[in-house]
């Protein structure tokens, strides 16, 4: 009998150790209940330019889209755009968190304010990125999948996607270095001048969404930089 006791003592004891002792895992919003960190692997590549691309985090209200930039180059950026509800607007604002001189190392996202790691969810074989949250002491992971290739509408994606050089631009003419620098902005809903060139000009666009008043804050280093130098050029015309 005090075998019997004691053996189920210890499933118990087991089971309790188990239940807070499993990973919280959360991918779309959900945690995956029975999955642990060795149900990943690591995602690694020869060519980091492999890694660009967007990674689909959580869902409705809390959803969020991280984006990877590699350049030609080897420079990386990162951007995770996400929405907060305006209350006194009654609208949700765009939040952009920019991360610049990003590196990566092997397969883990090197840059300071983020700890998340390339790797494969091998039960699905899904590939992702695997972030590590820690509240309170606590550590929690969510899972953003690969959801495809960068979406950079408009006519002049490569602003945003990698260094503009000053021969492509002295081949332009000054009123497409003018829509250049501005589709940048208008990438983000900012809106312009009521019946201005850009307003008409983006307001024709079907990807166009007129929705913030200033976007400046919302830009990666590399997107100042081209600008920076279109501006450069556009000034010589």
């Amino acid at each position: 009998m005090k075998k019997v006791i004691t053996a189920s003592i210890c499933i118990m004891v087991l089971l309790f150790t188990s239940a807070f002792s499993a990973e919280e895992i959360y991918w779309g919003g959900e945690d995956l209940e029975g999955v642990t960190l060795k149900d990943f692997r690591k995602d690694t590549v020869s060519d980091i330019s492999k890694y660009k691309g967007e990674y689909h985090f959580g869902e409705s209200e809390g959803e969020s889209t991280l984006k990877i930039i590699v350049t030609p180059a080897g420079k990386v950026y990162a951007q995770l755009y996400w929405a907060e509800y305006n209350v006194k607007k009654n609208k949700w604002d765009l939040i952009v968190d920019n991360y610049n001189n990003v590196k990566i190392e092997g397969n883990k996202i090197v840059v300071s304010g983020m700890n998340a790691e390339f790797m494969i969810y091998t039960k699905e074989n899904v590939r992702g990125v695997l972030e590590t949250v820690t509240e309170n002491g606590k550590k929690s992971y969510e899972f953003g999948n690969y959801s495809g290739e960068l979406y950079m509408p408009g006519k002049y994606p490569e602003m945003s996607t990698r260094e503009i050089t000053k021969e492509e631009l002295s081949k332009k003419s000054k009123e497409e270095l003018k829509i250049m620098r501005n589709e940048v902005y208008a990438r983000y809903n900012m809106s312009f001048k009521k019946g201005g060139d850009m307003d008409k000009y983006f307001s024709k666009q079907d990807w166009y969404y007129s929705n913030v008043e200033n976007a400046e804050k919302f830009l990666s280093q590399l997107e100042k930089d081209n600008i920076k130098l279109v501006l450069e050029i556009e000034k010589q015309k």
